[in-house]
């Protein structure tokens, strides 16, 4: 770990990392893109299974799969995924404290909404006041 924080820190990297308990929020590419591709996913098999009256063999999956992906990673897509998340344009108030807590059914203590780590709480508090402006 220390290698890499070093090699970020000699090449002007930035490392972030996701608060405690909502990454499944702030995935914007599970949240949007894979979303859509599901749904897509599900209307090109059928629509293949209509046209050719068979279902989705080896032969054919990279083709109906290459449609599918296409249609749902379009650049449009990927910049809303972000957006949604509040990663780009940075929004600290995209996702909110209920959906950061942990889940009832594997958490055996904490409290709700959890206290953020004292290193969290000094990187967001960096970020408010130096806002990224890329990544």
């Amino acid at each position: 770990m220390a290698e890499f924080i070093h090699y970020a820190w000699k090449n002007n990297i930035i490392v972030l990392r996701y608060p405690p308990h909502c990454t499944h929020a702030l995935q914007g590419l599970d949240v949007v893109c894979f979303t859509k591709m599901k749904d897509k996913w599900k209307k090109e098999i059928t629509a293949h299974e209509e046209t050719t009256l068979k279902p989705v063999g080896k032969s054919d999956f990279l083709g109906v799969f290459g449609c599918t992906y296409n249609a749902a990673f379009t650049p449009d897509t990927v910049k809303a995924a972000f957006k949604v998340t509040g990663v780009v344009p940075f929004n600290r108030n995209a996702i909110s404290e209920d959906q950061m807590k942990p889940s009832i059914a594997t958490s055996v203590k904490g409290s709700f909404p959890l206290p953020q780590p004292e290193v969290v709480c000094t990187v967001m508090a960096a970020i408010d006041k130096n806002p990224p402006t890329s990544f």
